[in-house]
């Protein structure tokens, strides 16, 4: 059993930081589990805005790894709402997106509730970010944000890994960009894996496309000069429209990940973009395990004490060191026994996703898909028509569920408190105007 706390305690005359490993010996000593007053020094009548998870045991599991989304949303609103919705869910640890959807210089639409996002803080307008979930260990590269070109550093472990989302607009020179060949050339020299989900804009036989232009055979003999390997295998198209079916957004990987990508597809969920989702997973070697937690929070405090006046006996006052230890032990068995005792175990849960998602709009996208996949084989403009209206309803429906969503909980908030935290968050964001 372990024990790991969420802000600063004293604990056996000690300050313990966030996260600091607790034993069970310094327990006892614990205010935040001593509420009402323990007959102990430091303790009576304490406590501690603080928060402790008790893991109750689990099974371990071999993790399929970091499940990663590249995606251009064409600065679609309802696009990134997705987007934020199978982060929220964790259906996807990563995404690589580009030309997010923009207001004012700003990336929105992608909320910091779930996640990190990365972005070039330069005055340019972003054409490319990062979003993470909050479990995923990144820092990102300043030296190598800018606006059409984001990098960031993951941490598993005691190993690095480089991810990258890149947009090459078609209007610049001819791929790539300055940016991009420093980003390759430094993890080469300093021989770290490099994963770049890219919107290439670039057209070669080599990663599916049709035909050959100039721009793909640029970008071509870059890679080849470099040691980079083209993760796109079959000629599914990644861009689609009514008329045009191409293959323009690619995932390049450099030689120290080679054996790190598995499980490359183009997804066939509906992105609502023209850009369809990419999807595959970055292996690790880590061990995930399906864990159980006590939170104090639900403690029923009378069973505790009753638990606890039960097992511990009449103070007595020990003279010599092996007398002393003898009490912690007894004491600290007391406890943690009052603690399991009147605090149920539960099962760790990942998030169900963000409140707005609900059945209509699943099954407005799964008849967006079916449409989708019609108009794809039938190829024909009443075909096409019918899943673009389909896809204009599931906009508008998404639109509205966050609309309601939002109201709910502004009507929910009773209490000042909720409300001053509200008006503090708002605060934060220049771009927000409160009435």
């Amino acid at each position: 059993m372990a024990v790991w706390h969420q802000g600063y305690g004293v604990v056996n005359g000690t300050l313990r930081a966030p996260g600091d490993p607790l034993l069970y010996l310094a327990l006892p000593l614990y205010a935040g589990l001593c509420r009402g007053g323990l007959p102990y020094p430091g303790t009576r009548g304490t406590y501690m805005n603080t928060k402790i998870i008790i893991l109750a045991g689990g099974s371990c599991k071999e993790d399929s790894g970091i499940k990663i989304i590249q995606i251009n949303l064409q600065h679609c609103i309802a696009v990134i709402s997705l987007i934020s919705q199978q982060l929220a869910a964790k259906q996807v640890d990563i995404a690589l997106i580009q030309e997010p959807w923009v207001c004012r210089d700003s990336v929105k639409g992608l909320s910091r509730h779930w996640g990190h996002v990365y972005v070039s803080s330069n005055e340019q307008t972003p054409r490319t970010c990062i979003d993470t979930t909050k479990q995923v260990n990144a820092t990102k590269l300043t030296h190598f944000c800018f606006r059409d070109l984001v990098a960031i550093k993951v941490t598993i472990g005691r190993r690095y890994y480089d991810l990258c989302s890149a947009y090459l607009p078609f209007e610049s020179p001819n791929p790539p960009s300055r940016k991009l060949m420093e980003l390759v050339e430094w993890c080469k020299n300093n021989n770290l894996p490099l994963i770049v989900g890219c919107d290439a804009n670039a057209h070669h036989i080599c990663w599916g496309s049709k035909d050959i232009n100039q721009r793909g055979l640029d970008l071509l003999e870059f890679l080849n000069s470099s040691e980079l390997d083209i993760l796109n295998r079959d000629t599914k198209p990644t861009f689609v429209t009514r008329n045009r079916q191409e293959v323009i957004d690619i995932t390049i990987r450099n030689s120290w990940s080679s054996h790190l990508v598995k499980k490359w597809h183009v997804s066939l969920e509906v992105s609502m973009s023209d850009h369809r989702h990419i999807l595959f997973n970055l292996e690790t070697d880590t061990v995930s395990e399906e864990r159980e937690y006590r939170n104090p929070k639900l403690t029923v405090w009378s069973t505790y004490r009753d638990s606890l006046s039960r097992n511990v006996g009449p103070p007595v006052k020990p003279h010599t060191i092996p007398q002393i230890e003898t009490s912690v032990e007894n004491l600290t068995r007391a406890v943690v026994h009052a603690y399991e005792q009147s605090c149920p175990v539960r099962k760790a849960r990942s998030r169900q996703g963000v409140p707005w998602w609900n059945p209509e709009l699943l099954a407005l996208r799964k008849k967006a898909r079916a449409l989708f996949n019609r108009a794809m084989r039938t190829k024909t403009d009443a075909d096409w028509d019918s899943y673009k209206e389909a896809q204009r309803q599931l906009k508008s429906c998404i639109k509205h569920s966050k609309r309601n969503a939002w109201k709910e909980f502004c009507e929910s908030i009773e209490d000042l408190p909720a409300a001053s935290r509200i008006h503090r968050v708002l605060k934060k964001d220049q771009d927000c105007r409160i009435n």
